[in-house]
């Protein structure tokens, strides 16, 4: 699995964006701010057209490992 990063929609985005559907604001258009979670692969089209931005505290989900080697740490230093 690919790392992904959360991008959000700009006022340029239209009604699916990545294959992936946007709802509409109270006022008919396209949600601005509208998160999508993404690969870099399946954003940069988006991104070339401005459709989309990366979520500006820039949080990334990890892909299919989890960090860490899977050890109980005690708070010890090794030493």
């Amino acid at each position: 699995m690919a790392d992904t990063k959360i991008y959000v929609t700009t006022d340029k985005a239209g009604p699916r964006v990545a294959g992936r559907h946007v709802p509409y604001d109270n006022g008919g258009k396209t949600k601005v701010g509208f998160e999508l979670t993404l690969t870099d692969r399946e954003a940069e089209y988006e991104l070339s057209h401005g459709t989309i931005a990366l979520k500006p505290d820039g949080k990334t989900k990890a892909s299919s490992k989890p960090a860490g080697d899977g050890q109980i740490s005690n708070g010890s230093t090794g030493a």
